[in-house]
This record gives C-alpha cells, sequence and structure tokens, in this order.
C-alpha cells in the first residue's frame, strides 16, 4: 500500500525533476561534549505565532521572551506531523512520520528496533527520566494509546500527571531530581498545557478570556463550539460564531500563558538543583493549533502553520545567547543536534539488535559557533495524506488526487494565497520545492493513511 501511495504522488508530481537528498550531518561527534546533561520539554499544542517570544501581540510567553535572551531561537522551526502520533515519535527518532503508521494493525508505539534519543543516551550512560501529562506518549496502554511503547530507553517513565496541569508535572520532575545519581542526565518533560479543553486554573482563567456569566463555564463555551465544529465538518456552510470562537482563542492563550508559567517553575527547579550551568535546555512542540483560519479546529487536519510552525530554543549555558535562526528547521533535526552537543557517538551507543541509525534530521549544532545555515534550507513533513516541502521563503503542498498547493509564506503569513490557482507561472521558490518534495517522497514512500485516519476516528482521538 505504501508504494501505491508513493506511485499516486509520484504520479501527482510527475513532470518534476529530482534533488538533492536530505542526509544528517557527516560528522556528528567530531568535537568534545558542550553539555553534561540534556533537558527536553515538549509542550503538546503549542502554536508558535500565539506566543509572545516569536511576535505575538499579547504577553503569552514572558519567561520564553526572558530564555530567548540566553538562547538560540529558531524562527522557522516545524513539526513533521501535525498530530502528537506520530509527530512525537519522529521527534524522538529522527524518522518521518510515515514510519510509525504502516503496521497493521496500527500501533503508535515506537518501535522495539528503532533507536531513540533515550535508548542511545541510555547506553551511553545516562541516567534517563520522562514525565509525561500525555495519554499518547505514554509507556502503559491507555484509551487513546492502546499500546503504550514510549518508555524503551527510559529508567523512569513517570505517567501520574496523565491530562493533568503542569503544576502536578513539576512536582513530579522536582522529585526525580532530587533523587537523581551522580550520572548525567536526560530529562523529558511533556506538558498537556495548552492542549484543549481549554480550562484554564483560576489564576490564570481571566488574563485574556472575558469574564462569562457565572452560569455558563468555559468549557460549556468550548462545547459549544465543538459542536458547531462537528456541524462545519458536515456541512462546509457552517462556521462558529465569531464571538464564540473569539472566547475559544482567549481561553487557549490563557492556557498558553499557564504553560509558560510552568516552564519557568521548571528552569528555576533546574538553578535550585544547581543544573542549570551544565545543562542544554530544550524547548518544543508536537504540533500547533488552528481557529478557522484554514476551516479546520484544534490539529490532526493539515499541514499550515497555525498546525505545524512551532516554536524550538535552544539553551546552551557555554554559547552566547540571543541569536536568531531564520532558516527552517524540523523537529527531525533535535535528536541529531543534542547529541553532537552532548559529545555522544549515536552509532556507536545503538544497540547492536536494533535497526540501523538511519536519522533524516541534521545537526544544527554549528549554529552554536556563529556558521550560518543555508537560506534556502528545506525540510518536510506529513498528515492525513498531505506532504510539504518547506523553506523559510515558501511551503509547497501535495497529496494523491488533489491539486498541489504553493504559498510564498514570508509575503503571505496567512497562507491565504494559493499561487497554484491564480493564472501565470509561480515565482521561482516553487521549483526547488518542487524538486525536493518529489525526490522525498521518492525516498520515503508515504503510506497509506486512510486506515490510519480511521483508526484515530475510532479511538475518539479525532472527533
Amino acid at each position: 500500500m505504501a508504494f501505491l501511495v508513493a506511485a499516486a504522488v509520484g504520479a501527482l508530481l510527475g513532470c518534476w525533476g529530482g534533488g538533492d537528498q536530505f542526509h544528517p550531518a557527516e560528522d556528528a561527534t567530531s568535537r568534545d561534549h558542550e553539555a553534561a546533561n540534556l533537558v527536553l520539554i515538549v509542550v503538546d499544542t503549542l502554536r508558535a505565532d500565539h506566543t509572545s517570544v516569536y511576535g505575538y501581540s499579547r504577553d503569552t510567553t514572558p519567561r520564553l521572551r526572558q530564555l530567548a535572551d540566553e538562547s538560540v531561537v529558531f524562527d522557522n522551526a516545524f513539526a513533521s506531523a501535525s498530530c502528537t502520533f506520530p509527530s512525537v515519535n519522529s521527534l524522538l527518532t529522527s524518522r518521518p512520520p510515515f514510519d510509525f503508521v504502516d503496521d497493521d494493525p496500527i500501533s503508535m508505539a515506537i518501535p522495539d528496533d528503532t533507536p531513540t534519543l533515550a535508548s542511545i543516551l541510555s547506553s551511553s550512560g545516562f541516567q534517563t527520566v520522562a514525565v509525561s501529562a500525555s495519554p499518547i506518549v505514554s509507556a502503559t496502554p491507555t484509551d487513546l494509546n492502546p499500546n503504550g511503547g514510549f518508555g524503551r530507553g527510559f529508567e523512569v517513565f513517570d505517567e501520574r500527571c496523565q491530562w493533568r496541569r503542569g503544576a502536578c508535572v513539576n512536582e513530579r520532575i522536582r522529585r526525580h531530581l532530587q533523587a537523581r545519581d551522580d550520572r548525567r542526565l536526560f530529562l523529558y518533560v511533556h506538558l498537556m498545557d495548552p492542549h484543549g479543553p481549554y480550562t484554564p486554573v483560576p489564576e490564570h482563567l481571566r488574563t485574556f478570556a472575558k469574564p462569562l456569566p457565572e452560569s455558563v463555564e468555559p468549557h460549556v463555551a468550548r462545547g459549544i463550539i465543538a459542536t458547531t465544529s462537528a456541524a462545519w465538518y458536515q456541512d462546509e456552510s457552517v462556521a462558529p460564531d465569531p464571538a464564540e470562537l473569539a472566547h475559544f482563542i482567549d481561553l487557549y492563550d490563557d492556557e498558553v500563558l499557564m504553560a509558560d508559567y510552568q516552564i519557568g517553575r521548571l528552569i528555576d527547579q533546574l538553578e535550585i538543583e544547581g543544573l542549570s550551568d551544565d545543562t542544554l535546555l530544550v524547548i518544543a512542540a508536537d504540533h500547533g493549533e488552528e481557529f478557522f483560519e484554514h476551516g479546520d479546529l484544534e490539529h490532526c487536519r493539515n499541514l499550515f502553520d497555525t498546525q505545524l510552525k512551532t516554536p524550538l530554543i535552544m539553551r546552551l549555558p557555554s554559547r552566547p545567547g540571543a541569536v536568531r535562526i531564520d532558516a527552517a528547521v524540523s523537529n527531525l533535526d533535535i535528536m541529531p543536534t543534542v547529541l553532537e552537543l552532548l559529545g555522544v557517538d549515536a552509532a556507536a551507543a545503538a544497540e547492536p539488535e536494533m535497526q540501523e541509525l538511519e536519522m533524516q534530521g541534521e545537526s544544527l549544532a554549528a549554529v552554536f559557533e556563529g556558521e550560518v545555515l543555508d537560506a534556502n534550507r528545506v525540510v518536510f513533513a506529513w498528515q492525513n495524506s498531505w506532504t510539504a516541502s518547506v523553506s523559510s521563503e515558501a511551503k509547497l503542498m501535495a497529496r494523491p488526487r488533489s491539486r498541489p498547493q504553493f504559498y510564498v509564506r514570508d509575503q503571505d503569513p496567512g497562507e491565504l494565497s494559493d499561487l497554484l490557482a491564480l493564472p501565470g507561472p509561480p515565482p521561482p521558490p516553487h521549483d526547488n520545492l518542487r524538486r525536493e518534495l518529489r525526490s522525498w517522497i521518492a525516498e520515503n514512500r508515504p503510506v497509506d493513511d486512510e486506515r490510519l485516519i480511521r483508526h484515530l476516528e475510532a479511538l475518539g482521538y479525532l472527533q
């Protein structure tokens, strides 16, 4: 089936020429390590353009803005999918998302023979700890993830805060940090704020959201919008009431602020524990969130920036911060980057019974030495049969049996004007993205995901 979809997309792109392949850095372990420890924080459903560190008009992320002054901030960072599964699978393995949806029956677990960031660091002598509030990123089965399967390589995978607030996550982290031994540490943190339902705790509830009548609670307003959304998917003439949608966005922004507060508390705890000066801190997200900008609500639907463009911030204490990188980067790049900065020989650390380590991402470690990434750098994403090639300037999306779409992102940040729907030839970035996308599809052969969509709908993960 994978070959059928590849052939269909290949036919769609048939007249397009080949391009250079997307390879990992050739020398990812050439220098001694820059950091002793790694803390990787994945914020579920954090859309880049709703954070003040990325220029949002509301100050939703004051702690991240402060962190940016000490960090490298990637201004065009993209998840590899717009759904937690398989986006996080890709982030933790540097493998494309459709590598994880070709099993029958479908399992959200990372396959046992696939090297992961945790398994490599564990084999390299790190103490590996995960604290996850996500019902998808879990070690044991949940209602939304019947197989679990994210625990391999972690000595501790703490799920006690599943679906709970960042305050719970931070309390578990505090306990694990105080119980750590003298080995190097890898701490993976998965925060569920600001994932829906948007019900900020009282101290943040009214920062952006207007007061409601006492008889109308935030979750009721969300229910109204969810009902409208369900109706819209049956009838595209139905759209949410603008006032309800605005309130929905207000609540989301309040939850972003709440997540930022909890990230700040975690950073403070690292300082208390004496870990700040030798720890590489990475802030990322698995996907964004849409508010009907392109006719969808929430996520897992498309590859527009609303659902795909996410924050990526890296603080390395031994290197100067306040650096902004404009070139396009992917969450697939996180694993090779941190392994290089930690000085870990990933190939040597991969367990013999595993598949050969084939990271599709590239190390970005050179930016900490002042090197400039190629402005034409291209990254890729996949979701619901759509595949996309993305640069800092433009985006091309294609899928079988549909007309491709092309947007010049730096001139049309809302991605509202599909230039392939207009008369005349598209501007020059189109040809490069076309070559890159065709090459990527031919190399990776995306799977048929109608089966995946039905599976996620049956679990209640897609409404």
